[in-house]
């Protein structure tokens, strides 16, 4: 149903972290440049992080607004109805999955976020999220659809324009609690 994804990343203050972290993570990943999108504060970050950014690493820098709350809401309005979005922080190193009894790079992260993409048709749900702790004790490689935590650092979604599933401005370093829950209530 849904094509292909976007990679947004709020980024505030963090040109250097945003080049060693997550964007290596998605070019060492296979994720094609033209699907990553920076979500700058103001104007004078703008500036620098297109000064600073290799071109070869992202496909556009966007101003959107100050607060990872209203940077959010603000991602949710640039794209489109129907867009299945994949949101990263900008200090992201990688992501890893339970191989045995230890945690080892997930290295083909296009893959993994059209697998995303795929589990959320076959099981007709908007959001899917990562486990939000590293530990491999308390890891289990099987894949649950019912009301749990999704962690802000990485997730996706297919967008949709509704209010009611943006979070309050009051839940600023918690949104991703109250994101977690608006999708559940909304369906």
């Amino acid at each position: 149903m849904y094509m292909s994804y976007v990679i947004a990343i709020p980024t505030y203050n963090r040109v250097n972290e945003i080049i060693k972290k997550t964007l290596n993570a998605l070019y060492e990943g296979n994720v094609n440049k033209s699907k990553i999108y920076l979500f700058v504060a103001n104007k004078k970050e703008y500036d620098l992080y297109e000064k600073n950014v290799p071109k070869n690493l992202y496909n556009k820098i966007i101003v959107g607004k100050k607060g990872i709350t209203n940077q959010r809401i603000f991602i949710s309005k640039y794209f489109k109805e129907g867009q299945y979005i994949v949101s990263m922080d900008d200090d992201v190193e990688e992501l890893e999955i339970l191989k045995g009894e230890k945690l080892v790079k997930l290295n083909n992260l296009h893959k993994f976020f059209i697998d995303g993409l795929k589990l959320l048709e076959k099981e007709k749900l908007y959001i899917w999220g990562i486990y939000p702790v590293r530990n491999p004790f308390f890891m289990y490689n099987k894949i649950t659809t019912d009301l749990r935590f999704i962690i802000g650092v990485t997730f996706g979604y297919i967008n949709r324009h509704m209010k009611g599933l943006y979070p309050s401005i009051k839940s600023e370093t918690k949104e991703d609690y109250e994101q977690t829950i608006l999708f559940f209530k909304q369906g």
